[in-house]
């Protein structure tokens, strides 16, 4: 009985010393580290403006059958900053129609989407569109009457690469009466851009993606 008291000890003791050991060896340290994100840039400008060459144009009501006159009296000035167009009118007469062209570049360095365009005159509210081939009215002077309807073109939902260039277009016609006199008629369009990822989740509510 003695023996076996004697060897079973020392067995105890190891076991707690090997106990002992693990608990030392379990250390923890922290690991850091340091890193840089740059960010893109989302940028655009308008470069580029044209109108129809030639004589006069014109059309019927709702912008149809769109057709060259004889006669060369009226004419469109385009003129833009990065991102607002604005229109002149000079020597308005009712039914002059007019087609414009723009592009705007990609300067940035992310993609990105045209996202909505807000059109105003010097005589009415600002009136805002997220969709192509949408159809409004203005008023160019001061009568409260409106002088003019307007459809925008198309690019609303695509993206557009650094470096690549949307072509955008709307189309215009004067309507009865245009007040005599009002020979230099303005109207503005301001274009918004958005981030190609976000496009869909930035429209209103009711408003189908392009």
């Amino acid at each position: 009985m003695n023996k076996t008291k004697m060897i079973a000890l020392p067995l105890i003791a190891i076991m707690l010393s090997l106990t002992t050991a693990v608990a030392v060896a379990h250390w923890v340290d922290n690991l850091y580290v340091v890193g840089e994100v740059q960010s893109g840039e989302l940028s655009a400008c308008v470069y580029i403006a044209s109108t129809l060459a030639g004589n006069d144009w014109t059309c019927d009501p709702g912008l149809k059958n769109v057709r060259q006159l004889d006669k060369d009296i009226a004419n469109s000035n385009v003129t833009f900053t990065c991102d607002t167009v604005t229109v002149t009118v000079n020597n308005g007469y009712p039914c002059y129609y007019e087609h414009v062209d723009i592009g705007v570049e990609n300067t940035g360095t992310i993609p990105w989407a045209i996202w909505k365009v807000v059109i105003w005159t010097d005589y009415s509210d600002a009136v805002t569109l997220y969709t192509p081939q949408q159809y409004m009215l203005l008023n160019l002077t001061d009568d409260g009457l409106p002088d003019m309807e307007l459809r925008w073109g198309n690019s609303f939902g695509d993206q557009f690469d650094p470096g690549t260039m949307a072509d955008l277009s709307f189309e215009f016609h004067l309507l009865n009466p245009i007040p005599q006199g009002a020979t230099c008629l303005q109207f503005y369009a301001q274009i918004y851009i958005v981030n190609w990822n976000e496009y869909e989740a930035m429209l209103p509510p009711g408003v189908i993606p392009q």
